[in-house]
């Protein structure tokens, strides 16, 4: 069900993030991830990293955004409608 599609896209996203950043830095629930750079990179790096990752993701054509009080994280949102091998891309 929707519960189970969205448990399983976190748990890719987590994975595939992982792989590129320190597991502790990718947070979330549900479809809902975020990666929290102040943890990645630092505090004092953290907004600017974050958005260096909403700029390439854009001229990608993927849609994220910056959140947290500080606009250090990075919230990843998939529709719930979005396929595996679009995932994979």
């Amino acid at each position: 069900g929707l519960a189970d599609r969205s448990r399983d896209l976190h748990a890719g996203l987590r994975t595939g993030l992982s792989e590129v950043m320190p597991a502790s830095c990718v947070v979330g629930c549900g479809s809902a991830t975020a990666i929290d750079f102040a943890v990645a990179v630092g505090s004092q790096n953290a907004r600017e990293s974050a958005w260096r990752w909403v700029v390439a993701a854009r001229e990608l054509g993927i849609l994220l955004h910056l959140t947290g009080p500080m606009r250090d994280r990075v919230a990843i949102i998939p529709p719930l409608v979005i396929q595996p091998w679009e995932m994979n891309e």
